[in-house]
């Protein structure tokens, strides 16, 4: 009734009709107060029963050994799997078919992750070595062409400072 009443007189404004508001409980408040404290001894209650129990770590019918524990690749893989995007994570898969067809005698994954900064270094440096290669014709270590270069270049001061 704590919704209703306002909703009620809500929609006969817009309506324009009188609302009905069907009869109120006299024990509202206290079923509202009531009812959470209910569930909460009753939780309670339910809870002193059990106690803890101790069982062994499953790990599919087989003993824990340090062989089953997790890895670094068990642990990086949540983080390999939201960024996939930009390491862009090569995968293979081969299965050597036994016989009869379906008992594999053998299956190899194999995941090869590409590091991005890495390549984009990679290909930083190649671009600066091949710059390098080409502007060794305009230093070749000639005095003669050194003497040209700074008379041009004194040349376009002058011509640029007359404008």
């Amino acid at each position: 009734m704590l919704a209703v009443g306002p909703l009620s007189a809500t929609a006969g404004d817009i309506i324009g009709a009188a609302p009905y508001l069907p009869p109120t409980l006299p024990v509202l408040p206290a079923t509202l107060l009531a009812l959470p404290l209910a569930g909460a001894v009753l939780t309670y209650a339910l809870a002193a029963r059990r106690t803890v129990r101790s069982v062994p770590t499953w790990t599919c019918g087989s003993p824990v050994t340090a062989a089953a524990q997790y890895t670094a690749t068990a642990f990086s893989k949540p983080l390999r799997t939201i960024f996939g995007f930009i390491l862009k994570p090569e995968r293979q898969v081969r299965v050597d078919i036994g016989q009869p067809r379906w008992f594999p005698t053998r299956i190899l994954y194999r995941t090869q992750s590409r590091y991005l900064i890495d390549e984009v270094a990679r290909r930083f440096a190649a671009a600066t070595l091949k710059l390098a290669r080409r502007s060794r014709a305009v230093q070749s270590g000639s005095l003669r062409l050194y003497i040209a270069y700074a008379v041009i270049a004194v040349a376009i001061a002058v011509m640029a400072a007359r404008r």
